[in-house]
């Protein structure tokens, strides 16, 4: 099974947490209170499809598809700045946290008690994920990506999210330094089925703000579709190797993986 394309469009919506002074104390603030638009009616940024958006007490913001590293890069550090100044006319500031606990009188609202406004599924078992339970006082910033390609099947994509596990969520293992995010979401093959192809649903939002980052995201993906096209796919084995080192933020088997895809002359 080929794609015989290296051509993909990449693009995403990410999470993040704002910040507020309040009574001279930093803390972590809704972003209901802030910004207007939901899932079903995002509020636009310009005229070329980029919107923002309150997930929970998240802001989210969604970037247009790209098709190059460079356009890749200068979309999020773009969007990203843009973001920083308009939060700080409203005293907020952004956080690079991916898992933080909000104080309780934040979350008594409808926003902050939803969770997943749509299920998503295991590339591995195919079956749904269990949504998180809405008691708690953690929340979650994702750094979810949307992969486009040529005629995209459910077969085809879920192949593809299995390799960007072996390339980008192995990695982030290693990258991200949040050890938390993962009881709650992001678990090794999380995807969601779009028209254009799927969106990967296991990185936080830790690559966001860092431009090196950035390029490794873009050329993970790259690399994955190069692997597809020669017909590379992983044995049991290394699938639950690269489950668990996800799952259970494994540093040193993250490691030795990397240094496995290194040997992989593709």
């Amino acid at each position: 099974m080929k794609l015989n394309t290296t051509k993909f469009s990449i693009g995403s919506d990410p999470e993040v947490f704002l910040k507020k002074v309040i009574d001279g104390i930093p803390e972590y603030f809704p972003a209901v209170a802030v910004i207007t638009g939901d899932k079903y009616d995002p509020t636009p940024v310009g005229d070329k499809g980029r919107n923002i958006l309150v997930d929970n007490v998240m802001l989210e913001f969604n970037s247009i598809p790209t098709l190059n590293m460079k356009d890749f890069v200068n979309e999020h550090v773009t969007f990203l700045d843009y973001l920083r100044g308009e939060m700080s006319k409203k005293q907020c500031t952004i956080s690079t946290k991916a898992f933080v606990e909000f104080h309780p009188r934040f979350l008594n609202n409808k926003s902050a008690k939803t969770f997943g406004c749509e299920p998503d599924f295991n590339a591995y078992t195919l079956s749904e994920n269990p949504v998180p339970k809405a008691e708690v006082n953690y929340r979650t910033a994702a750094g979810h990506i949307h992969i486009g390609y040529d005629n995209p099947s459910k077969k085809k994509s879920v192949e593809l999210i299995k390799l960007l596990d072996l390339i980008l969520g192995v990695e982030s293992v290693l990258l991200d330094q949040d050890r938390h995010r993962r009881v709650m979401y992001g678990k090794a093959g999380a995807y969601r089925k779009k028209p254009f192809g799927f969106e990967y649903r296991v990185l936080s939002n830790y690559w966001i703000f860092n431009e090196d980052y950035l390029r490794k995201v873009y050329k993970g993906v790259q690399r994955a579709f190069k692997l597809f096209n020669a017909g590379f796919e992983m044995d049991r084995n290394m699938e639950h190797k690269v489950i668990n080192t996800i799952n259970k933020y494994d540093t040193k088997s993250a490691l030795e993986i990397n240094n496995e895809i290194k040997k992989i002359n593709i």
